[in-house]
């Protein structure tokens, strides 16, 4: 895969590469390349819905990306350059933008879509994704749901699992245990809050589902937090 200057190439599920200049891959025996290279992380340990939608890899090449992505490479590199200070903050917040920008090119550009991005392309399927991701905590229900699509029942099941790899109610409860993962990360809301949040109205339910969907308890979540804080 031949990369141009401002290219950025994305492996979504950290598959190995080997980058290389002109097939040299010794330095010694390379030209001089700057490159800029990062990680991202999703928050928690559950399954993101773009984990299912994103190939093994892809490239925004710049040239077709627009003026707003170019901007932000030529920001990146000006901060590294400057060497300002609190520079990792800015390149972190840049960095967020530019993934979310890779993101909705490949959308866009993506002849073969699959998973969330199928999904959403979908009216009736889509419909009910934005209802779902508007208000985790609804009393979501497969009859609900398939109301607002207008489909039966299992029509929609059917069509839902076939897009989204999983059925309707195991998407629910991910993407409430997902959300619930960022809220945790705010300490002035109590547990007990982020599970009524959430659509549950025992405390000890929400905490036995959080475990069960992230393999960590709510309490696992509030200890990371202040002992990255405390390093």
């Amino acid at each position: 895969m031949q990369l141009e200057t401002g290219d950025l190439v994305l492996f979504p599920q950290g598959d190995p590469h080997r980058l290389s200049v002109d097939g040299q891959t010794d330095p010694e025996d390379a030209g001089r390349t700057s490159l800029i290279c990062g990680e991202m992380r999703f928050f928690g340990a559950t399954n993101h819905p773009l984990n299912y939608a994103l190939p093994a890899c892809f490239v925004v090449r710049s040239k077709d990306a627009g003026s707003t992505f170019q901007q932000l490479s030529a920001m990146m590199v000006d901060i590294v350059d400057a060497g300002q200070d609190g520079r990792q903050v800015l390149l972190n917040k840049l960095a967020d933008a530019m993934f979310t920008l890779a993101v909705c090119d490949y959308a866009q550009r993506a002849g073969d879509r699959r998973g969330l991005f199928a999904a959403a392309a979908d009216s009736r399927i889509g419909k009910v994704l934005q209802a779902v991701h508007e208000s985790p905590g609804g009393p979501w229900t497969m009859q609900s749901m398939a109301g607002l699509a207008c489909m039966s029942r299992s029509a929609f099941a059917e069509r839902f699992t076939h897009l989204m790899q999983m059925p309707p109610m195991q998407y629910v409860t991910q993407w409430r245990v997902s959300v619930a993962e960022q809220l945790l990360r705010d300490r002035q809301q109590s547990v007990a809050c982020i599970a009524e949040q959430m659509g549950y109205s025992s405390e000890a339910a929400f905490r036995r589902l959080f475990k069960r969907v992230s393999g960590v308890c709510p309490g696992q979540i509030r200890a990371d937090i202040v002992g990255t804080a405390l390093n």
